[in-house]
């Protein structure tokens, strides 16, 4: 699992909450992965619950294990049997369920950080400058007299473009095109 650039194993247990700005992707290696998902969007839950994700600041990427596992996978099973009634009760309980949800996640968030003092997927600006110096950069002079896209730059290191144009301006002081020119 790769967020922001920064990767990392998936394994049971393992919960990640993004946001939509997140830069996001999953590589399957040699293990079968079962996966649950689920996307919502933000006007199924209330301000107080908007500013409190907010203010925790997501990504997220917790490890839950034992009673805690059972309960989200159970919270996430009730709001599937939800998604599937027909009642007039149906999207109020679905916008409730998923406030339940984001709301033990913060908690979980919030409790991992005081254990470990920061969120693990914190952007690691460090990681991508030595990606882009140690990498990219012998390469790119290598081969400069092949097209060498953004797009396929950004890939051959496993960033997202954008995110490769911002890092790659922060740490050089000019634009990738500037520096191909």
């Amino acid at each position: 699992q790769r967020i922001n650039g920064v990767c990392d194993t998936i394994e049971k247990g393992v919960l990640t909450f993004l946001s939509p700005k997140d830069f996001h992707s999953i590589e399957a290696m040699d293990n079968p992965l079962h996966m649950i998902t689920f996307r919502f969007f933000t006007y199924v839950l209330s301000p107080e619950m908007i500013n409190l994700i907010n203010e925790h600041k997501p990504p997220f990427r917790l490890f839950l294990e034992g009673e805690d596992f059972d309960k989200m996978l159970s919270a996430y099973r009730a709001l599937e049997a939800e998604d599937k009634r027909t009642d007039t009760f149906r999207e109020r309980a679905l916008k409730y369920r998923i406030g339940l949800i984001c709301l033990d996640i913060i908690r979980h968030a919030v409790q991992s950080r005081t254990d470990k003092s920061e969120n693990e997927f914190a952007l690691k600006e460090t990681e991508s400058f030595d990606l882009i110096v140690e990498e990219l950069l012998p390469f790119i002079d290598e081969h400069l007299s092949e097209p060498l896209t953004r797009d396929e730059m950004a890939e051959r290191i496993h960033l997202n473009p954008a995110y490769f144009s911002e890092m790659f301006k922060k740490r050089l002081g000019i634009s990738y095109s500037e520096y191909l020119i």
